[in-house]
């Protein structure tokens, strides 16, 4: 299996930390942590928080490793091993977003 397979498997666990900080630091202040939705405001001034930026950040990053998974399955000989990798990407990809996503929700 070639390097570009294997990041398919750990691209969010190597972004993670680094939405983290960008979280923390910057959305945090103009998004607001959504911790009392009934008391919430923002830099904005809508009713969009940084939980629900959470949950949008992680699923663009689970369809975009998904999408990058599936072109670089081209490069995979054999049928069984393709399909093998394919599924293991895509349920791998999926538990590690809702579980990443969830994790670090603000209450």
């Amino acid at each position: 299996m070639k390097f570009k397979h294997i990041l398919t498997y750990i691209l969010q666990l190597i972004i993670t930390p680094i939405y983290n900080i960008i979280d923390s630091e910057i959305i945090l202040y103009y998004f607001g942590c959504g911790c009392v939705p009934s008391t919430q405001s923002n830099y904005f001034n809508i009713d969009f928080n940084a939980n629900d930026m959470r949950l949008l950040f992680y699923t663009v990053l689970t369809v975009v490793t998904i999408i990058m998974g599936l072109i670089f399955s081209k490069d995979i000989e054999g049928k069984f091993k393709r399909v093998e990798y394919i599924t293991s990407m895509i349920i791998t990809n999926i538990v590690l977003g809702f579980l990443l996503a969830h994790s670090r929700m603000w209450k």
